[in-house]
């Protein structure tokens, strides 16, 4: 596991670093179709490392990619295909077939997914400095910094998912992605 994970992080993190660069050049100046948003980063990022698959398939599915692909500012605590995994997700088609199975699924999903959503550009420090972080979804993400050398984002239910290090502060047209290992849930599923 070790080999495929670092070779797998090496692989996300060039991604992003070329990415980063070119979309680095005054963004305000650029047009429309010259915009680099935070959808196209994932997915740009899932093309060279499959990372979020899983993440894609599920707002494509429940329709979020819209708003995410928008002007406004956001801030994304996204979630590596991993943690959709051990959340019982095997794949995107997984994904999608539950989305596809029922309203109360596209719903429940879409709410998840808006969980991971903040208004507004929040860089990790202001992520870890902050009490509470008011998502999308009306709910609070709260900073969990019992492990400095390993912060991370507590969510409803008590449960921590440790931001990759290397892998915060993604800067996008339209916000800033935050890599986490884990789903994070505002409610029990």
């Amino acid at each position: 596991m070790s080999k495929l994970y670092t070779k797998s992080r090496f692989i996300v993190i060039a991604a992003i670093t070329a990415i980063a660069m070119i979309t680095s050049s005054a963004a305000l100046a650029k047009k429309p179709s010259e915009r680099v948003t935070i959808v196209d980063t994932a997915i740009a990022v899932n093309e060279v490392s499959g990372e979020f698959s899983i993440l894609i398939a599920a707002l494509v599915g429940t329709g979020l990619v819209a708003p995410l692909d928008g002007n406004g500012q956001f801030t994304v605590f996204a979630p590596v295909d991993a943690a959709f995994q051990a959340a019982g997700f095997s794949d995107a088609q997984a994904m999608t077939d539950f989305i596809e199975a029922s309203e109360a699924n596209r719903a429940a999903v879409s709410t998840i997914l808006l969980y991971h959503v903040a208004r507004g550009y929040r860089d990790s420090d202001d992520v870890v400095d902050s009490d509470q972080i008011r998502t999308m979804s009306r709910s609070f993400v709260y900073p969990d910094l019992s492990d400095p050398m390993a912060p991370a984002i507590q969510d409803n239910l008590g449960r921590s998912a440790p931001l990759v290090l290397d892998l915060i502060n993604i800067d996008t047209d339209n916000g800033v992605i935050h890599v986490i290992t884990e789903v994070l849930l505002p409610f029990a599923l």
